[in-house]
């Protein structure tokens, strides 16, 4: 909800507020992007009404709960520091389940 609230702000404002010492060239893109997200929720609105917007923010929120699979990309799309062991990538935080987890969540974990 925040990240919605925040690119609407964004769009308005020309700057991303929860990057405030980006240089301006990143908050350029923010509010480019920020602008078109907007505008296609306008016309999303206009096309198909209030629920069509809701539809979009359920689809949203739903895959970044715990128990979805793909919330994975959450915690673990960060990279951290690499295993002295086998130099594979350690992710600063995890909720990896073994190597099904791994194949419901498409790899992302």
């Amino acid at each position: 909800l925040m990240l919605g609230v925040n690119d609407v702000v964004t769009a308005f404002i020309g700057r991303d507020v929860f990057f405030p010492k980006k240089n301006p060239q990143f908050h350029a893109l923010r509010a480019r992007h920020a602008r078109a997200g907007f505008l296609f929720k306008v016309l999303l609105v206009l096309a198909g009404g209030p629920t069509a917007l809701l539809s979009l923010y359920v689809s949203e929120l739903s895959w970044t709960f715990p128990f979805h699979p793909l919330a994975a990309v959450l915690y673990t799309n960060h990279g951290g520091a690499t295993s002295g062991v086998n130099g594979e990538c350690v992710p600063t935080a995890s909720c990896n389940f073994g190597r099904l987890y791994d194949v419901l969540s498409l790899n992302t974990s």
